[in-house]
């Protein structure tokens, strides 16, 4: 936990997305309002490699491709963008192009994965899945009939050694599927994996949808909304969940074993206060939520949420 680099310049006020490439000697960044830059750094020397305007709204995510960290995709309110590192007389520069969404609906995209053959695996606020080769949309994926892959938005989209992807969102669901069938999904031709069924568009104006079914399921909650999904580096069946409220969740898919771990606010911290005659902290979230700690035994002891919120905290004079 000590200070080991520090990175100065690569946006004015926050960071919305960073990320490693394969070798961990470059790092990407994308900054958010009011400049929305891309910066690609050595960061061990503390250097800025590249930059460029990344685009002129929200950027969520930043990632290199995995075969070759002169290729990067960045995504966000309505686009993605697909980068190369290019050669050009002034020297190397980033060079971006925009996804283009033909039939398909123009839809924020919170995540997504780069595929060993360069195609792209993105998520939709719709609750389907869009594969992209070449800056096109090669095919809209969704369950049989038609079916959105979630009910609402896809906020995690997870490559597990390259024959699973994960997915989970806001309806609280993760899903498995078939990393093969997917990879090799087309509505023109006659190929077809495990559960699926590729549908051909009847005209112009229509998504082409590749249909299929997931292999297995894990309902995280009813009313949880899931943001984000990381795997365990010491168990390969083990995951770390984060919701939309702040709770922190551990799934074990094999022994389909689901513990709430943690309670954290959800957003930002309005106020901390420390007690005067015990081992208690206190804190308000700008989601409305106050907690309760024994810091000694690093517990949450008790909780309350109030609805409209709060900005400052301040310890009453003991009486």
């Amino acid at each position: 936990m000590k200070l080991h680099r520090i990175l100065r310049g690569g946006t004015t006020r926050a960071y919305s997305d960073v990320a490693f490439n394969s070798k961990g000697d470059k790092l990407a960044s994308v900054g958010s309002d009011p400049d929305y830059m891309l910066t690609v750094w050595n960061w061990n020397s503390q250097e800025i490699t590249l930059k460029s305007k990344a685009f002129s709204q929200d950027v969520y995510k930043v990632a290199f491709a995995p075969e070759n960290d002169g290729i990067l995709t960045t995504s966000g309110m309505g686009h993605i963008k697909f980068w190369q590192m290019s050669a050009t007389f002034t020297g190397l520069k980033l060079q971006g192009y925009l996804g283009k969404f033909g039939a398909s609906e123009l839809t924020d995209i919170g995540s997504f994965i780069q595929l060993p053959d360069g195609k792209v695996l993105s998520s939709t606020e719709t609750g389907n899945m869009l594969l992209w080769d070449g800056g096109m949309i090669k095919c809209e994926i969704s369950m049989k009939g038609k079916q959105p892959c979630h009910d609402g938005k896809i906020e995690v989209v997870l490559m597990v050694d390259t024959t699973e992807v994960y997915t989970a969102g806001e309806d609280g669901y993760v899903r498995v599927w078939d990393f093969e069938t997917i990879d090799n999904a087309d509505v023109t031709s006659e190929i077809a994996g495990p559960g699926s069924a590729p549908v051909s568009s009847s005209g112009p104006a229509q998504a082409r949808v590749f249909e299929m079914e997931f292999l297995e399921e894990f309902c995280i909650g009813k009313d949880v909304k899931i943001k984000n999904m990381v795997r365990s580096l010491e168990n390969a069946w083990q995951y770390l969940i984060l919701d939309m409220e702040g709770n922190l969740f551990k799934l074990d898919t094999k022994q389909r074993f689901i513990e709430k771990v943690f309670s954290f606010h959800a957003g930002g911290v309005s106020g901390v206060e420390i007690s005067s005659t015990s081992h208690a902290m206190i804190s308000l979230g700008g989601d409305g939520a106050i907690h309760l700690y024994d810091y000694l035994k690093k517990a949450l002891i008790a909780k309350e949420k109030y609805p409209s919120g709060g900005t400052a905290l301040v310890n009453l004079p003991e009486v």
